[in-house]
């Protein structure tokens, strides 16, 4: 109509629909001719298909939107400089990070000098040389200081140098992103972590020697119990008897829970060793040391699994034992024992399930998580001994090891006990020692 009514030139690009029914880019180009009394006659032009050429623009079009969509919401800065034409092309953040306005003047001076610290001028300009004698992508972290209020900040840059068009001339491309704030959360968090390494270490310390300590008057009372009850038991009367008893017992047990938190402690802190480990011979040398529990109640103890485990023998050795012991402790009384270790692939197929089945006294459901706290039991003292601190050596060793460990159980009708292991344990386990842990 423009062409028509005031003779414009009639160029225009337009997407078309096909005989097929597609739309594609075309750029048509048209002439009107008129008559002596000024009246368009006829039209003629000429059709060019663009569409290959215009989805490139498109596509680049979205590119840099992606880019720039993805810059936003990184609050990560990019710049571009030509030494030659002295053009300068940056980002909204560019200005954000460094408190400038859009369109303030002298932006080159600002970023080259203005808001370099100044203890830092020289270590920029090696920055930029190292670019440009290398051609590769330079990093460096420096403090800038903002336009706007005078703020130090930390910023993370990263230049890549080309050579320009123009002999001894250079284009700069930059990227940016103010790290203050993370660099202040690393190292407050460092921080922490270095305090609570060294009370963790002081907290075992302590807990070691103490449990050292503690040993020994134990063993006294025991000791002197044990000879009091000898040599003048007869002399005694029932109720007197009964005291020592009471003593002695209690200096025992009291044993135990310390041994008990010594291998805790131990699980918890000992390098890791790792190495290949056979399932069936670990589960066979772990019931050796039940014959003689096994034989009095008839238990029977087997492995279903051929495969081999990587893992701290030692470690993975307490934890069969402790499951092992459990099932013998708690069995019927009704029915022999029968413990079945069994192994498969868990879920997503990067770690081993093995299960350690009992046809026990079992638990209810809603204990499955409570059993696994230090100290939790679920019956008393004098009906099954022990000192509560089993499965939670076990739950400590199986995460050291990368793992979980989980328990199904209803009562009077057993229980199950499941490890998942990773089958090629990670570094940040494999290298674990006490002062990493």
């Amino acid at each position: 109509e423009r062409h028509l009514k005031y003779r414009e030139p009639y160029e225009i690009e337009c997407r078309l629909r096909t005989s097929e029914g597609r739309y594609i880019w075309i750029h048509a180009r048209g002439q009107a001719i008129w008559d002596d009394d000024g009246k368009p006659v006829r039209m003629a032009g000429s059709v060019n298909d663009i569409d290959a050429r215009k989805q490139s623009e498109i596509r680049e079009r979205n590119r840099l939107h992606l880019m720039e969509m993805a810059g936003h919401m990184a609050k990560l800065g990019y710049l571009s400089f030509d030494t030659t034409t002295g053009e300068m092309n940056c980002s909204e953040e560019v200005f954000e990070i460094y408190g400038l306005e859009p369109d303030a003047d002298g932006l080159l001076d600002a970023f080259m000098e203005q808001s370099v610290h100044p203890d830092d001028r020289e270590q920029v300009a090696d920055f930029v040389k190292a670019a440009q004698e290398s051609g590769e992508t330079q990093s460096l972290t420096r403090r800038i200081i903002r336009a706007d209020n005078g703020e130090v900040r930390l910023v993370d840059s990263k230049l890549r140098c080309v050579p320009g068009e123009i002999k001894g001339g250079w284009r700069y491309f930059g990227v940016m992103q103010d790290v203050t704030e993370q660099r202040a959360a690393e190292l407050r968090l460092r921080h922490q972590a270095e305090a609570l390494k060294r009370s963790n270490a002081e907290l075992e310390s302590f807990a070691y020697v103490a449990s050292h300590d503690l040993q020994e008057p134990l063993r006294k009372i025991t000791a002197f119990g044990e000879r009091l009850e000898a040599g003048y038991g007869d002399a005694l009367d029932e109720r007197g008897r009964r005291f020592i008893h009471v003593m002695v017992d209690g200096a025992a047990r009291m044993r135990a829970l310390i041994e008990d938190l010594l291998d805790y402690s131990r699980a918890s802190n000992v390098t890791m060793k790792f190495a290949e480990i056979d399932l069936a011979e670990l589960v066979a040398d772990v019931a050796s040391e039940f014959d003689i529990a096994a034989a009095e109640c008839e238990a029977d103890i087997s492995c279903e699994s051929q495969e081999v485990i990587t893992g701290d023998r030692s470690l993975l050795r307490q934890v069969m034992t402790n499951l092992i012991g459990n099932a013998l402790k708690y069995r019927r009384e009704d029915a022999a024992p029968r413990i079945v270790v069994s192994m498969d692939s868990a879920a997503g197929n990067d770690s081993w399930r093995i299960s350690v089945a009992d046809n026990g006294i079992g638990f209810k459901p809603e204990f499955a998580t409570r059993i696994f706290d230090m100290f939790k039991r679920l019956h008393s003292r004098d009906a099954y001994p022990g000192t509560g601190l089993g499965l939670a050596l076990c739950t400590r060793i199986v995460e050291r090891h990368g793992g979980h460990i989980w328990a199904e159980g209803r009562p009077g009708e057993g229980a199950v006990f499941h490890i998942d292991l990773p089958k090629e344990p990670a570094d940040r386990y494999s290298l674990m020692t006490g002062a990493q842990d």
